[in-house]
Formats: structure tokens, C-alpha cells, sequence
């Protein structure tokens, strides 16, 4: 566990640098974003479940937009191959009912397949606790959706338990990075353990 977590620090780029300041307008921290509030709101109510398209989200650092003729929309974002991981990280907000909410990706993982959410903004090397392993440790070269899980292992790359629950209540943002190679096309959150995303499309 020591090694992999050296060696995912050493990669990892230091993104803040200084406590964020809420309401001031300043980008404190050097995250690239102010007062974690920008971006609007990228999540969409779709009957009792909420959606959204990564490329409506704000993306800061080297996870970029890409057009994609086979992703949901025709974009989807993620950290090239050639860059550090953690080296950028995606903000996606929306105004939600309160409640704890699983979280599914739409998302392809031809190598790399390991992710990190947070409710604030990824900093130095990304926590444990806010990991999760994509399609069973396995690849996958195509779009499909991934449940994701909770408190990864990075000993064994699979999760300790099977579903993660967020608490969300209003405004709210999810902060999403990954290894370089990920690429995420939509996300998907609902209070239903046993709700499954359906094949939506665009949502904005």
C-alpha cells in the first residue's frame, strides 16, 4: 500500500496551495476555481434522478473536452495519456433534493480504469476514501456505465465495499479526477440503490 500511494503522490500535481476563502472571489487555493461555486449547474432532473454531461461541467488543468462522435452529446472529457494523474479535475454542480445518493459514470477505460469524487475540490494526491475502480478492474475500449464504489484498494485495485453514498442537499458540486486514459462521458446520481441509468442522451 506504501508504494502505491508514493507512487501516486509522486505523480500527482499539487493543485492547492492555500485554504479557500468562500465569497471572496478569489481563487485561493489555485484549484481554478473560485469560491467552488462556478460552473452552473450541470446536473438535470430527469424524473426523480439526475444526470449530466461532463463537457456542460467545468473542467480546470489537464482534464480536457474532446470531441467524441460516440460519447453522449459528441464530447467527453479526460487527462491525456502523456500527463500526470490527477493533473486536472472536473466540477459538475446542480441544485439537488436532499438525500444520499449513488453514483454511476458512463465512462471508458481502455487501460487506467480508477477515478476519484470528492464534494470539495482534489488537492495534492487524491484521497483513498474518495476513490473507486471502474468496471471490475477490468477494460473497457467502449462507453458503458460503471456503479462507482467506495474506499478503493490500491493493494488489490478493487473497492472495499460495493456502493458509495454521497449526502447532497441544494446546491451542491462534485468534483470528479482519474488516471490519465479515463475518459468520462456522463454521470448519473440517484437515491435508488437499485435504479440503473438509462441511455438518456444529451441532457443539457
Amino acid at each position: 500500500l506504501l508504494f502505491w500511494l508514493a507512487l501516486y503522490a509522486a505523480e500527482a500535481v499539487v493543485l492547492n496551495v492555500a485554504p479557500e476563502v468562500p465569497g471572496d472571489g478569489i481563487d485561493n487555493d489555485k484549484d481554478g476555481f473560485v469560491d467552488e461555486v462556478e460552473g452552473g449547474a450541470a446536473f438535470q432532473l430527469v424524473g426523480s434522478d439526475y444526470y449530466a454531461e461532463f463537457e456542460d461541467g467545468r473542467e480546470v488543468g489537464e482534464l480536457l473536452v474532446n470531441a467524441d462522435g460516440s460519447a453522449s452529446g459528441g464530447s467527453a472529457v479526460g487527462i491525456p495519456l502523456d500527463k500526470g494523474f490527477g493533473s486536472g479535475q472536473s466540477m459538475l454542480c446542480g441544485t439537488f433534493t436532499t438525500g444520499n445518493y449513488y453514483l454511476w459514470v458512463r465512462a471508458k477505460a481502455p487501460s487506467k480504469n480508477v477515478i476519484w469524487v470528492n464534494t470539495l475540490p482534489h488537492s495534492i494526491a487524491p484521497l483513498n476514501s474518495n476513490g473507486a475502480v471502474l468496471f471490475n478492474n477490468q477494460p473497457q475500449p467502449t462507453y458503458e456505465w460503471s456503479a462507482v464504489g467506495a474506499n478503493i484498494n490500491f493493494l488489490t485495485k478493487t473497492n472495499a465495499t460495493a456502493r458509495r453514498q454521497i449526502s447532497l442537499a441544494g446546491d451542491a458540486c462534485l468534483f470528479f479526477t482519474a488516471e490519465p486514459g479515463v475518459v468520462l462521458d456522463q454521470a448519473f446520481l440517484t437515491v435508488d440503490a437499485n435504479a440503473t441509468p438509462g441511455e438518456v442522451g444529451a441532457v443539457a
